[in-house]
């Protein structure tokens, strides 16, 4: 999380973003707005809901300070929800 943009290199492949609310702490917000800005937007995704206990993965969407709003995968995987691959499964 905190490499120089140097060192990271995401090699054209899926970015996850899904800080879930863990990402309302101002550092971490920073660092992970620097890595959205890294990502190709082709390959930036997040995990949002679908309806009643079920989540997918879906394009992500840059808000207007460049972050991701998304679900954290520990809750979509708790109390019974499912999560789905969703738009991943349509990469090439």
């Amino acid at each position: 999380m905190f490499s120089p943009d140097s060192e990271i290199i995401f090699c054209d492949a899926p970015v996850i973003v899904a800080p879930g609310s863990n990402a309302k702490k101002p550092n971490l917000k920073k660092q992970l707005i620097r890595h959205i800005h890294l990502a190709s937007k082709e390959n930036l995704f997040s995990l949002s809901y679908k309806e009643p206990k079920k989540y997918h993965f879906t394009k992500a969407k840059v808000d207007s300070e460049g972050f991701i709003h998304s679900y954290h995968p520990s809750y979509t995987h708790m109390y019974g929800n499912k999560t789905d691959i969703g738009e991943l499964s349509i990469q090439k």
